[in-house]
């Protein structure tokens, strides 16, 4: 069946496979492979509902210019027939991540798929999070994707040529060097660096490749490889780029960005296919452990370990500075491994991603803590859960409620 007739938003006139020479091959979906799309959807409701309902191979889509329009009613007493409600297409097989947009249209949006791939029930062992505190503008979102014990900071961006201050707020956009960072899609600048011959660089470009590269930030797009067709006469251009970090060159395999024409949906930019390559498959998630710090015990041996762990315990004072939660942390940790290596048949089961607590993350912990930044949060919740241990066990006799009482007061320690 033709393209056209697949696609009825395609542009009379356009050829529906330009620069074919670009096609990347179907990567092999056998191997422990995460796939992020970037498509721009040129406020088309149509598509994205065509595009959310056939995609069948990615885990996360990175959407710029949805369709953003009314999508209910909301009571307000100052409104006789009530507020409207913006929003974009949604799909059950999708959670929908938006910036903070408040009263202004969201450029930019994300898809992150719910289930596995091919129909399975089973939820995805994928958990992405929006750190809108981090920057709060309607053409930037920050996406935190954890997968298993990795994690990729993606930035999906859009500079809106008719509002200046999306390309300022991603240039004041601070950069993490300890954490593997991705910012991808439309930057609508033209440059000698990455635009096809003939055409002007834009406005001030060279002053923005100087700020990307002072954040430690590298191109990964091919030079060239156009990204957007062009209509009425004008020019294809290469506008969709790719940056990371670093960090993400170094301890992350991320395959460079392909450009893909196929199912680009009416849109006159090209589909950017990023393929994170994973070391290790990912665990189940009706597998993974509930918490930041669990022991598979033996029910046989539970109360022995328990005995022993009670035994080791150092005596309790109380935590008036950084140096007493570090010390105590410090202790309770090592008579959980001295309890481990004992006789007892204990099979130690890995954490859910977050290094042991020491001094360096106590340190970075409250320095985001007092400007509000939630990214390292984590690490505070691997602390509780050590806390409210060392309270259960000193007391042989703890019951389901007090167990509770104790998570509860742990929760409130930091």
């Amino acid at each position: 069946m033709p393209l056209l007739a697949l696609n009825p938003f395609l542009m009379p006139g356009t050829d529906p496979l330009p620069f074919a020479d670009a096609l990347p091959a179907t990567p092999p979906r056998h191997a422990p492979l995460i796939s992020l799309t970037s498509v721009n959807m040129r406020r088309h409701n149509d598509a994205s509902h065509a595009l959310l309902s056939t995609n069948m191979t990615d885990d996360l889509l990175l959407v710029q210019e949805p369709w953003f329009s009314p999508i209910g009613v909301r009571y307000d007493n100052l409104i006789k027939d009530g507020k409207d409600v913006f929003g974009t297409p949604a799909h059950p097989n999708w959670h929908l991540e938006y910036p903070l947009f408040r009263d202004r249209r969201a450029k930019t949006i994300a898809y992150v798929r719910k289930f596995c791939m091919y129909g399975c029930s089973k939820p995805s062992p994928l958990h992405v999070t929006a750190h809108n505190d981090l920057v709060a503008h309607p053409c930037l979102l920050t996406l935190d994707v954890h997968a298993g014990r990795d994690l990729l900071q993606v930035v999906s961006f859009y500079n809106d040529v008719a509002d200046p201050s999306a390309l300022e707020a991603l240039l004041s956009f601070r950069i993490d060097d300890e954490v593997p960072v991705l910012i991808a899609r439309d930057f609508n600048l033209h440059s000698y660096t990455w635009s096809p011959g003939g055409l002007a660089p834009s406005l001030h470009v060279a002053e923005f490749e100087a700020a990307m590269a002072a954040k430690g930030l590298t191109l990964q797009s091919m030079p060239g490889l156009v990204t957007r067709s062009g209509h009425n006469g004008e020019r294809p251009s290469t506008l969709d780029l790719v940056w990371t970090n670093a960090v993400a060159a170094l301890f992350l395999n991320l395959l460079p960005p392909s450009v893909h024409w196929v199912d680009f949906l009416g849109s006159d930019h090209a589909l950017l296919w990023v393929i994170w390559s994973l070391p290790a498959p990912l665990p189940d998630p009706e597998d993974a452990p509930s918490g930041c710090f669990c022991l598979a015990v033996q029910p046989s041996d539970f109360k022995q370990w328990v005995h022993c762990f009670q035994m080791d315990l150092p005596t309790p004072h109380p935590l008036l500075s950084l140096a007493d939660i570090d010390s105590f942390v410090a202790d309770i940790q090592c008579v959980v491994d001295n309890t481990n290596k004992s006789e007892i048949n204990v099979k130690a089961r890995p954490t859910a991603g977050f290094p042991v607590w020491d001094l360096k993350t106590t340190r970075q912990a409250c320095q985001h803590r007092e400007r509000g930044d939630k990214s390292r949060a984590p690490y505070l919740s691997a602390m509780r859960m050590l806390l409210a241990l060392a309270n259960l066990c000193s007391r042989p006799t703890a019951s389901g409620d007090h167990a509770k009482k104790v998570c509860d007061s742990a929760r409130n320690i930091c």
